[in-house]
């Protein structure tokens, strides 16, 4: 089973939202219900069975995984993956088959190590929602993960209107490449140049290409994954503010905490202070948050070996 002991959980009417450690190693798994599956944080090797066959791709944050129900898997994972997991069951999925007119026969299609922008920005809504504590509201977060299940149901199912079909931006193993080398070494000096050669093109085609991929420039996408990555750290450790902003490749904690409050709303120690009040987040049997060491450890990140610039 995937995810045993997830660090922030939300269920509702055959729907849960999970976010959590998936400890590295070998992992045998027959989901009872549909599965979609983000990888959150640091790249690692992923390894899958299903139906005889065998993939093996290095997954980077942003790549998601499609699984149905009762589909038996064999996975291996090469490190801990931080994963978020969404959840339902085939009621939920008749229940959007009826609503847009499809037949009760439907069933998702297995998709392994995606990359869709619409599916990764309703889950980070979602995952958001949940550290919040779930603040909003029910009937929020129930519209959301109806969105989702529509959205994959419409892609990724026997009944696709139509495949759906990347065009333009990078091939997808120059871009794999290019977003393993971001997130392996986000806390260092990481330039258009430097990632243009990496893709072997010029830096003005690298970046037109690269925009149409992930919707953003290459600067922009490395700003964001530098504050989710920040909200991770504020969220589930004690690591000093200064310490933070270095783990995460700023040069100085006042440009972190301008970056930080332009992009979110609110300064890194308001951020924190969400995830120290009990009545935001339940975090469990133990409130006790790990130190900047016993995260790294957790998680398999070490940024500290590097200098951190901007």
């Amino acid at each position: 089973m995937l995810l045993i002991n997830p660090m922030r959980r939300y269920d509702v009417d055959g729907m849960s939202i999970q976010h959590g450690l998936q400890p590295g190693g070998r992992l045998s798994w027959t989901p009872r219900t549909n599965c979609v599956i983000v990888h959150l944080a640091v790249p690692i090797t992923f390894e899958c069975s299903v139906n005889g066959k065998t993939c093996a791709r290095r997954v980077v944050p942003g790549d998601v995984h499609i699984i149905p129900e009762c589909t038996e898997l064999g996975i291996q994972l090469s490190g801990p993956a931080e994963l978020g997991l969404l959840t339902f069951d085939h009621r939920a999925l008749l229940a959007v088959a009826r609503d847009v007119s499809m037949k009760d026969d439907l069933r998702l299609t297995f998709q392994f190590s995606l990359r869709d922008g619409q599916i990764l920005s309703l889950v980070h809504a979602l995952q958001e929602e949940l550290k919040s504590g779930c603040v909003t509201g029910e009937s929020y977060v129930r519209q959301l993960v109806d969105v989702l299940i529509r959205y994959v149901a419409s892609r990724y199912s026997t009944q696709a209107h139509h495949p759906f079909v990347l065009s333009g931006g990078l091939p997808p193993n120059r871009l794999r490449f290019v977003l393993d080398h971001i997130h392996s070494r986000i806390e260092t000096r990481l330039g258009l140049a430097e990632l243009a050669a990496k893709a072997h093109m010029s830096p003005q085609h690298f970046a037109n290409l690269f925009r149409r991929s992930t919707g953003r420039a290459p600067h922009e996408y490395i700003v964001y994954e530098r504050i989710e990555r920040a909200k991770r750290l504020l969220a589930g450790t004690t690591e000093p503010l200064m310490d933070v902003a270095f783990e995460v490749g700023f040069a100085n904690q006042s440009h972190f905490t301008d970056v930080f409050h332009r992009l979110t709303g609110m300064t890194p120690r308001r951020y924190r202070q969400l995830f120290e009040d009990p009545a935001r987040l339940d975090d469990g049997p133990s409130t006790k948050r790990p130190n900047a060491r016993e995260h790294r450890n957790i998680t398999g990140t070490d940024c500290t070996a590097r200098r951190r610039i901007l």
